[in-house]
């Protein structure tokens, strides 16, 4: 679908600056499956030109995933200035890695089902989230939502997602499952290894998404 060579779609792929630039390439052309997200994300930029806005992967689902996975909020690997400037869970960091296995080897979604993206959409140099994120973050998720017209499921990972996903009052739309997470973070791994080896069973997998309707197995945290 996307034209990648097979080694820019393996985990960690990205600390390569050659398949950085030719992810760059491909969202600068403007693939049919990314238009209105690319549009979207320069809307957030626009609102708040003094924080980043990482860039929705285009080797991903884009507007066809069947399954969204909102994170908490941006960290450095996802800056330009710092790493590959991509949402994307061909980072190189070890949480992009862990999600690379769980849902693609674990739960064999194919990549074109997924999109990754965040509750708070806007990096700003720390990962504390401000009130005024907060309060962004319904207009953000809603119009995130509201492009993704072959939506299934809807899963939130980590607690501070599912925080910031409960005060935005943002409801997930009619027929899209609902799921919860642990975070699969070095953090979480270390400290709360049950959890973080739960992660898997606490998210969608093909057999799921291949449905009609996807209903969840469950409601981990």
């Amino acid at each position: 679908m996307t034209g990648l060579p097979p080694g820019d779609l393996t985990p960690r792929a990205l600390r390569d600056p050659d398949a950085v630039r030719r992810r760059r390439a491909l969202l600068e052309s403007r693939p049919r499956h990314m238009a209105r997200l690319i549009d979207y994300v320069a809307d957030l930029r626009a609102q708040q030109p003094g924080w980043e806005v990482p860039d929705l992967d285009p080797a991903s689902g884009g507007e066809a995933a069947r399954a969204l996975f909102l994170f908490e909020k941006p960290g450095p690997r996802t800056s330009r200035t710092r790493g590959s400037g991509f949402i994307s869970m061909h980072n190189d960091d070890r949480t992009a890695e862990a999600t690379y296995r769980f849902a693609l080897e674990r739960n064999r979604l194919p990549l074109e089902w997924c999109l990754i993206s965040n509750v708070i959409p806007w990096w700003d140099g720390t990962l504390a989230i401000s009130p005024l994120q907060r309060r962004l973050a319904a207009g953000a998720i809603t119009g995130l939502v509201g492009l993704l017209q072959g939506l299934r499921a809807i899963v939130l990972v980590g607690a501070t997602a599912q925080r910031a996903w409960d005060r935005s009052d943002v409801q997930p739309p009619p027929g899209v499952g609902f799921w919860r997470s642990a975070h699969p973070s070095p953090q979480v791994y270390a400290g709360y290894r049950e959890r973080w080896e739960a992660i898997p069973s606490c998210w969608p997998d093909a057999e799921v998404l291949d449905r009609p309707q996807a209903e969840p197995r469950c409601a981990c945290r």
